[in-house]
This record gives structure tokens, C-alpha cells and sequence, in this order.
């Protein structure tokens, strides 16, 4: 058995705690199949749903699990009708730059290859670079990716990738200003504002800055002040996550 202990520069130098679990089964089979002791997690009875074998466990009980595996950290994973839309990260071994399409309904992931894409003038702006640690958000017909860990740097890179046929490919916006992040979030309100939050800095620190932008001007973004939530270091978030919270009122959150 070999135990891989991976951390970044931000260790704090007091130890840790590891809690593990040891499974006679090779694929540590879940709690709706049985283990023979071999390769395979046979079902505990006949009853299948769907094409989800074994799936008397509604989807809403139990993590349900997928035909496909994409083994991977650090990436993003954005949904656009029933398709995800999987990009970059790292396989504790080597950063990835591959976009893989995730078809819900029929199961099956395509690799989407670089040929197929619509071209950019610039070819450095035709797609980005392998990164993970980046942060990601729906918007319109695609998504934006901004930052992350390159195998050069950690980068401010902004990107958006359009998903409609005929129009698909990368599209970088171009800015000088935006900061450089990895471990940080972007999330989305109803008004097609976006808000980039705290993550990691090229020299280490962990950020406690709010961005804001607009989908329609995604190259400009506005440093939000704020004298909420204590102190600054209390305030300095890294690898969290974060989500919009339409209050009422007209009063509108992001948790």
C-alpha cells in the first residue's frame, strides 16, 4: 500500500491528522453492492433503474456512481444543459490543459480536440495553457476560467469558451490589471455579475479581496470594499467555496 501526502507551500509546519479506512474490496465497493474479495461489486439484488445499475438508492439519497472515470484535482467542472464541461487540472503527476465534455444523459465523455475548435487570430490566444487551481463560471453560451497554477506561474489569465456549434472555442480577454489567483471562487448572480473571491497569491499569501465584473465587460473588474467579517486575516480565504443567495428584500448574498 503507498500513501501519497500532497501539500503547497502554505503548510503550516504543525503536523496532521490522517483518518483512513481499510476495505477488503479492490474498489472499495458503496453500501448498495456486496464484496466478493474480487475485482467487481456485484449488486445486492436485481433492481435496476434506469441505466444506473443497482439504483434503487434515489439520486437524492446517495452519491449515484458515474460510467466515467476522469481522474484528476484542481479542475473546473461547468454545466451547460446536460452537458459538464471539464477543464485542466492536476493528476499528481502532471498538469492537464484537455477539455472533456461530459454527456449526462448518454454517460459518455468526448475529448474535445483542439483541431475542432474555432481558431484565434493570435495562436497563443487560441487555448490556454495546462493549469489547475483555476476558477470557473457559466455564462450565456459558455463559461469563463480565470487563473490558477500554470507549470510557469500563477496566472491572471481570463478566458471564455463558447460551446455553440459552429462558434466553439477559446476566447482570451485580454487585461493588464486583473490579479493573479489560484484556489479562489467566481460565482454568478442573477444580474450576470460575477464575484471573484480571495485564493492564494503568486508569493504565497491568502487573499481576502473581493472582485467584481460584468458579463457584458469581463475585462474590467472593481475591488469591492467592505468592513464586513472581522479582521483581514480572518477574511483571507484559500481552496473555499462560495455560492449566490438571492435574498429577499432586494437583498442579495454571496455565502
Amino acid at each position: 500500500m503507498l500513501l501519497l501526502l500532497y501539500s503547497d507551500t502554505n503548510y503550516a509546519l504543525e503536523g496532521f491528522t490522517a483518518e483512513y479506512f481499510i476495505s477488503p474490496c479492490p474498489l472499495v465497493c458503496p453500501d448498495w453492492k456486496s464484496c466478493n474479495g474480487s475485482s467487481e461489486c456485484p449488486c445486492k439484488n436485481s433492481q435496476i433503474r434506469g441505466t444506473q445499475e443497482c439504483g434503487q438508492i434515489s439520486a437524492n439519497e446517495s452519491l449515484v456512481p458515474f460510467g466515467t472515470r476522469l481522474g484528476r484535482v484542481g479542475h473546473s467542472a461547468i454545466r451547460i444543459d446536460d452537458v459538464v464541461y471539464i477543464f485542466g487540472g492536476f493528476n499528481l503527476n502532471i498538469l492537464l490543459d484537455d477539455l472533456v465534455a461530459l454527456n449526462l444523459t448518454s454517460e459518455a465523455a468526448d475529448s474535445i480536440s483542439a483541431n475542432s475548435l474555432e481558431k484565434a487570430e493570435d495562436p497563443r490566444d487560441d487555448t490556454p495553457s495546462a493549469r489547475y487551481a483555476h476558477a470557473a463560471a457559466a455564462y450565456k453560451h459558455g463559461f469563463f476560467i480565470h487563473g490558477g497554477r500554470t507549470a510557469e506561474e500563477v496566472t491572471n489569465e481570463l478566458w471564455y469558451f463558447d460551446v455553440r456549434a459552429g462558434k466553439m472555442g477559446w476566447r482570451r480577454l485580454h487585461s493588464q490589471n486583473l490579479p493573479r489567483l489560484m484556489y479562489h471562487t467566481m460565482t454568478k448572480t442573477s444580474e450576470d455579475t460575477f464575484y471573484v473571491y480571495g485564493g492564494g497569491s503568486p508569493v504565497g499569501a491568502f487573499s481576502a479581496e473581493l472582485y467584481r465584473f460584468s458579463g457584458e465587460d469581463p475585462s474590467n473588474w472593481v475591488t469591492v470594499s467592505s468592513s464586513c467579517c472581522g479582521k483581514l486575516k480572518e477574511r483571507s480565504l484559500l481552496a473555499h467555496t462560495t455560492t449566490f443567495w438571492p435574498q429577499k428584500k432586494d437583498r442579495k448574498s454571496v455565502v
